[in-house]
């Protein structure tokens, strides 16, 4: 059901199906509760798109502190942002 609504929303606003696309998915879809749980659960499944709780250094007076490693020198770095 939900593969049927996917592919039709996209049909419907104009976005091409890749023709590689498999034949079945496998959707798993659970209960994982609200806010913080749900974050680190989702985070689990994306690449490259969110920080790393090992990274995640401090969490106070509404700023996060989290470290990298820079891309060009290979260094690891911190950075804080207001969060």
């Amino acid at each position: 059901m939900f593969r049927a609504r996917f592919l039709g929303a996209m049909n419907a606003t104009g976005l091409t199906i890749p023709h590689n696309l498999p034949g079945e998915w496998v959707v798993d879809c659970k209960h994982v509760g609200r806010g913080q749980p749900a974050l680190e659960y989702l985070s689990r499944y994306l690449y490259r798109g969110v920080i790393s709780e090992n990274n995640i250094v401090a969490n106070q007076n509404a700023k996060v502190t989290f470290q990298y490693i820079e891309g060009r020198t290979g260094k690891t770095r911190t950075r804080t942002l207001k969060g």
